[in-house]
């Protein structure tokens, strides 16, 4: 009886590390993490990997389930391809940080060249994706489209 105590006792220990160090390591993941993690993954096939980063304000008030599928149908019907994306700086201050990101992004339509600024808030869950702002938009060719 006495050996199953112990066996027990330790998986429970095992458990509860577990459980712990998978929370922190999510709050752990510094601003730089999550827009390069963010830069890697919209667009393709592990988009969702970046869900537990997004804020309710992020989705547009969107269920995460709800802004993958939007998401997706409209990055799909663009043809969008994440070209280049290469962070120029990354502000923290206090909860809040900024991170300025220089992207070239290819659709159906055009290549452009745009700065992007991410703005991230930490929160009791950790850094999150609060919003997204595209400046300096600048066509670099646009892909003509036969008319039929």
């Amino acid at each position: 009886m006495r050996p199953q105590r112990n066996a027990l006792f330790f998986f429970f220990m095992f458990l509860a590390l577990f459980l712990q160090s998978s929370l922190s390591f999510s709050q752990s993941r510094s601003p730089e993490f999550i827009v390069n993690l963010f830069l890697t993954v919209y667009g393709t096939e592990r988009m969702a990997e970046i869900l537990p980063f997004t804020s309710r304000a992020f989705r547009e008030d969107l269920s995460p389930e709800m802004w993958l599928e939007r998401s997706w149908k409209t990055l799909r019907m663009l043809g969008y391809i994440r070209l280049k994306g290469v962070i120029q700086s990354v502000e923290v201050m206090g909860n809040e940080a900024t991170v300025v990101v220089a992207s070239r992004i290819k659709t159906k339509a055009a290549t452009t060249k745009q700065t992007e600024i991410y703005f991230l808030r930490y929160t009791d869950q950790g850094w999150q994706l609060l919003d997204l702002k595209v400046h300096d938009e600048m066509l670099l060719d646009v892909t003509a489209t036969e008319v039929g």
